[in-house]
């Protein structure tokens, strides 16, 4: 199999399926919705590639087409790190990084907790 579809037939992927409010969509609908989307975008972006053509050939998109070679790992947001990051405790509890960029965030982050005595 040449590189360019190895690459993208083994390489796992988060796509974004931004969903709100009240649906009649079930977890399954929205599941095979995945999968739908991701066979399309093969078909379209790597018409050519040999794996890739080699995988989809003859065969209708379709649930069954993806279920025979990936599965899906649905993942659950925790939340946003910036608004997480709030709740970091005082600088004495972080060790900096050494990468001034994610030094200065941090550095922004925590609380800024008056020394004791005992310091």
């Amino acid at each position: 199999m040449d590189e360019l579809s190895r690459d993208v037939l083994r390489e796992s992927q988060l796509w974004q399926s931004p969903e709100g409010g009240k649906s009649l969509w079930t977890l399954e609908d929205y599941a095979l919705r995945a999968k739908l989307a991701f066979l399309i975008y093969l078909k379209t972006e790597y018409r050519g590639a040999p794996g890739v053509d080699l995988v989809l050939s003859g065969a209708k998109i379709g649930g069954a087409l993806f279920d025979s070679h990936w599965e899906i790992e649905p993942l659950e947001l925790k939340g946003d790190v910036n608004e997480i990051s709030i709740s970091l405790l005082d600088r004495a509890e972080v060790d900096l990084s050494g990468q001034e960029i994610v030094d200065s965030w941090l550095q922004g982050r925590v609380r800024r907790v008056a020394p004791s005595a005992a310091d």
